[in-house]
């Protein structure tokens, strides 16, 4: 079986890290994780860096392609789905898109209880909805929010699914 990653499209807040832990520990997977790189970069610098971010985040990514191992990015896809699609294609990845297609009152929700800023909110939805609009044909799964209660046990059993279909 070739190498593969399961990635997610969604806005901040929607659950993309809580869905990692639980396919990780499920399918014995790495979890490539940006909040961890953003942390990381923060704590070996006193202050966080975007330029700093991106090349720590590129080399993990990179290293995991090289070496062929599967894993899931903790991560949104929203804004650079091409890109991460044309470097998955040339170091011959099959991916598995899930889409966290939540609305604007569920999100909000989750980021209040996480006592995170909603400022952003409206540019996260905004570039979901992008993302959906130009690539909504390449999602795996969509999520909405009917399936919230049952999104992991639904992801899991999607991805397993797929994963005995590509062996």
């Amino acid at each position: 079986m070739k190498a593969y990653t399961v990635l997610f499209a969604g806005a901040v807040g929607s659950g993309k890290t809580t869905m990692a832990t639980y396919l990780s520990k499920n399918l014995n997977l790495v979890v490539l994780n940006n909040d961890a790189i953003r942390a990381e970069i923060t704590a070996a610098l006193g202050k966080f860096d975007e330029v700093a971010f991106e090349k720590l985040r590129q080399r993990k990514f990179d290293y995991l392609l090289d070496k062929k191992l599967s894993f899931i990015y903790d991560a949104s896809i929203d804004r650079r789905w091409q890109e991460f699609k044309n470097q998955l294609n040339d170091s011959n990845y099959d991916y598995f898109v899930i889409s966290l297609n939540f609305s604007k009152p569920l999100v909000e929700k989750l980021l209040t209880r996480r006592d995170s800023d909603l400022s952003t909110n409206d540019k996260y939805l905004s570039d979901h909805a992008n993302f959906l609009d130009e690539f909504g044909s390449e999602v795996n799964l969509n999520l909405s929010d009917k399936d919230f209660d049952n999104q992991l046990q639904a992801s899991l059993e999607a991805v397993e699914k797929w994963l005995k279909g590509l062996a």
